[in-house]
């Protein structure tokens, strides 16, 4: 018997595959941004979906679609409303944004005791510390856009963030709790500053519901890698049975190509389904 394979991919990507609504949307410093919706295939508006919000769409949205529609094929993944949080515009300008979105604080360089690039431009007091004006677009404009369009569990929003979109992340698991409840956490700077958000003026509060999921590669530098062990120490403490925390570390892995397996396991470690 003869199998047309073509026939079969053309089949399953019907079924499986929806569409990327793309919205344009701006915050009130006057920022333009994208949003990357990705709704799940059978989407229903009678029934109410968690979402995952994810960081950096501009360059992980064809990694953290392409893993979710794996674990969709194999029926081991709630369905989720994907939202990239992207920018109108290339590369460069995907820099700027990130320095200056994701960032708690100003770059101190006196505190830090070198000079640093993020990309090819210098953080620096005018680069960076937006993060408080990125948690309000967050609120005031991104979450208004997606809860009054689509049915959405908005006790059960998630984050996934890579790097400075990790340091994001974490810095809204100890100053904005409530905003998230699902974390996942993909080789976070939270070096940031000498490590400011693991000292006593950030206190970290963790709901009984909140879920982390936090990577990183063995071949991370000493300066990522070191406050991570710290975080992990201080995470596992509060560990409970009603929440999920776990730490993975992969031999072999860099500050990127620890991406692909991070954003896959970190989706099938929070959202996966006990065959």
């Amino acid at each position: 018997m003869t199998i047309n394979t073509n026939s079969l991919l053309s089949q399953t990507k019907s079924i499986n595959e929806s569409k990327t609504v793309i919205k344009s949307v701006k915050s009130e410093e006057g920022n333009e941004y994208e949003l990357l919706i990705k709704l799940p295939p059978n989407y229903n508006n009678e029934k109410k979906y968690k979402v995952l919000y994810y960081l950096d769409g501009w360059w992980l949205s064809e990694l953290v679609n392409g893993s979710y529609r794996i674990h969709d094929l194999t029926k081991n993944m709630e369905e989720l409303i994907l939202v990239g949080i992207s920018i109108e515009g290339d590369e460069a300008a995907w820099h700027i944004q990130r320095n200056r979105d994701y960032t708690p604080s100003t770059y101190d360089k006196e505190k830090m005791r070198f000079s640093m690039k993020g990309g090819a431009y210098e953080l620096n007091e005018k680069t960076t510390g937006g993060g408080e004006y990125f948690i309000a677009f967050l609120k005031e404009v991104v979450f208004q856009e997606i809860e009054s369009n689509y049915n959405i569990d908005k006790e059960k929003r998630g984050i996934l963030g890579h790097s400075f979109g990790g340091l994001f992340a974490y810095y809204c698991l100890v100053q904005h709790h409530k905003l998230f409840k699902n974390y996942i956490l993909i080789s976070p700077a939270i070096w940031w500053n000498k490590s400011e958000l693991l000292t006593d003026d950030f206190k970290l509060k963790i709901d009984p519901e909140v879920n982390i999921y936090v990577v990183m590669g063995e071949l991370e530098s000493n300066m990522l890698k070191r406050p991570i062990e710290e975080l992990k120490e201080e995470l596992t403490k509060r560990k409970n049975e009603e929440n999920i925390i776990d730490f993975r570390e992969y031999e072999g892995k860099d500050h990127h190509s620890i991406l692909p397996i991070g954003i896959y396991e970190g989706m099938e470690k929070l959202y996966g389904i006990e065959p």
